[in-house]
């Protein structure tokens, strides 16, 4: 076995756990969050490393499960090398509280798709940004009438049940997420099929009545952290003011520009829903979105 990494203690804060915020240190070794008693009673040993945290509150890192691009990064349409445009996004993100995310793509072409989605590899996070954890598909298997700012020229039925879907995407693999409308899928063929292979189904652009939890996702789009102007967000030109991001010559919004750490603010007695809740939507909860022992330790501190 290798031998234990330096220890790092972060102390004089307040800790989010199991819901409740405790006077509580927090303690780190080899990147997970570790508890402390065993290290002291059973190895005798007390920190490498302290922290003062100056009376401030941590938190599990924001996990953006909706994220169409940033900085000037249209993941959709990117204008250099995709793997360049996510790890700027990543690193961007990172000021924002955001520790892992999913790169989304909108409705677009297969050719598209078999071009982009090979290329976007899940990674872990660190001082160079956030953590990748798969890829989020957002279409084209949505309701006509309710696609909102997604192309209808591209938008697809499910006659071929998954053999559509596999053939659309040229690949399941690295997908962490689909949106598609249930009622495409009336038999629920297509999400059983995907659920068993691992991927979640988000039920969206859809016409049916839906009552979900609550997950908070910024929906940004490539204008994010830059100023108000004409953007992308796939093949079509997007208004992008200082509050919100339209369709050229419409009403219709288009993502947002929003950031994590601003809705959090909007949303404050609810940090789980960009924590808790999207790592419960992964399954990841075993290394995400809590502050549990073992966990990784990929938190965020709040004033």
């Amino acid at each position: 076995m290798s031998p234990p990494g330096k220890l790092i203690q972060f102390y004089n804060c307040s800790i989010l756990r199991d819901s409740k915020i405790m006077r509580e240190d927090l303690w780190v070794r080899n990147s997970k969050i570790i508890n402390p008693e065993p290290v002291f009673y059973d190895e005798k040993v007390m920190a490498d490393i302290k922290i003062d945290c100056g009376n401030n509150l941590i938190v599990p890192g924001f996990i953006d499960l909706q994220i169409n691009g940033g900085f000037g990064c249209d993941f959709s349409t990117p204008k250099e090398d995709i793997s360049v445009s996510v790890n700027k996004v990543a690193n961007g993100i990172l000021q924002y509280g955001v520790t892992s995310f999913c790169p989304t793509l909108i409705t677009s072409t297969p050719d598209k798709y078999h071009e982009i989605i090979p290329k976007i590899r899940v990674q872990n996070g660190g001082k160079h940004g956030a953590g990748v954890l798969g890829i989020h598909v957002e279409g084209p298997f949505i309701n006509k009438e309710k696609r909102g700012a997604h192309p209808i020229q591209y938008v697809k039925s499910l006659k071929s049940g998954i053999e559509e879907v596999i053939q659309t995407y040229g690949t399941l693999y690295n997908i962490r997420i689909i949106t598609l409308a249930p009622e495409l899928d009336p038999e629920g063929e297509v999400i059983k099929e995907l659920f068993r292979q691992g991927i979640t189904v988000s039920l969206g652009h859809s016409a049916c009545s839906l009552s979900d939890g609550l997950v908070l996702v910024t929906d940004a789009m490539s204008a994010m952290g830059l100023q108000p102007g004409t953007y992308n967000i796939g093949d079509q030109k997007v208004e992008v003011t200082n509050s919100c991001a339209v369709l050229s010559g419409t009403q219709t919004l288009s993502g947002s520009i929003a950031t994590m750490d601003s809705c959090v603010r909007f949303l404050l007695k609810s940090v789980k829903c960009a924590t808790l809740h999207p790592a419960q939507v992964l399954g990841i909860t075993h290394s995400k979105g809590t502050l549990d022992f073992g966990t990784d330790a990929d938190f965020v501190m709040l004033k």
